[in-house]
């Protein structure tokens, strides 16, 4: 993960996909252990605190969005991670969040090295609960897919005016990297991203066989 970007604006960006609190809340036991993959700042783990779940863990691989968890939730569990391993035993969790760090995580490898992870840490029958963003068709956009894919030679990676490289998906990637994982819920949305702009976005729930 990009831990050096997110360390230089860790202070002033702010994130807002919407946890589906009824749906999750349908799905996983107030018991049950949670590991919020790139956790940032603690928002989510916040959430879920308030609708009761308490056996769970933020990590994140920038340091600075740990220390800021961490002083805005001190009464949460943080940790830093490296890379894309959580350092949590082989089916440890009952249920992973992953909400819009695909995006941030740009490279193929790194994707599927993260969600190897996820299933890795996962139990049979847990869940995978992921956020993130599909390509867009304004020119706004367009633009940065066209100058990014001469760059990074990926269609949907482009880099943004403060330097931090992000990537937009093809629906066949998403379906592709999660292709081992059984569908229970699925929905598209407009997603107001953490610049203030929007875009296509969407959330499935996966289950673990």
């Amino acid at each position: 993960m990009t831990a050096e970007y997110w360390d230089k604006v860790a202070d002033q960006k702010n994130f807002s996909h919407p946890l589906n609190h009824e749906v999750f809340a349908s799905l996983m036991e107030p018991t049950f252990r949670v590991l919020d993959v790139g956790c940032g700042y603690g928002r989510i783990l916040e959430q879920l605190r308030s609708m009761g779940y308490r056996n769970t863990l933020g990590i994140d691989s920038s340091s600075s969005m740990i220390a800021r968890a961490t002083r805005e939730n001190p009464h949460l569990d943080f940790r830093q991670a490296e890379g894309t391993r959580t350092g949590e035993p082989a089916g440890s969790v009952d249920a992973i969040i992953l909400f819009a760090v695909l995006t941030s995580v740009p490279g193929d490898n790194d994707q599927e090295q993260l969600v190897q992870e996820c299933w890795r840490v996962l139990r049979a029958g847990g869940i995978a609960y992921v956020s993130d963003l599909y390509l867009n068709d304004d020119a706004r956009n367009i633009d940065r897919y066209d100058r990014g894919e001469q760059e990074f030679g990926v269609r949907g990676v482009f880099r943004l005016e403060d330097g931090g490289v992000m990537r937009h998906h093809t629906e066949a990637r998403i379906e592709s990297l999660f292709s081992d994982f059984e569908t229970i819920h699925y929905e598209e949305f407009l997603a107001p991203t953490m610049n203030g702009n929007a875009s296509k976005a969407f959330q499935l729930i996966g289950r673990k066989p």
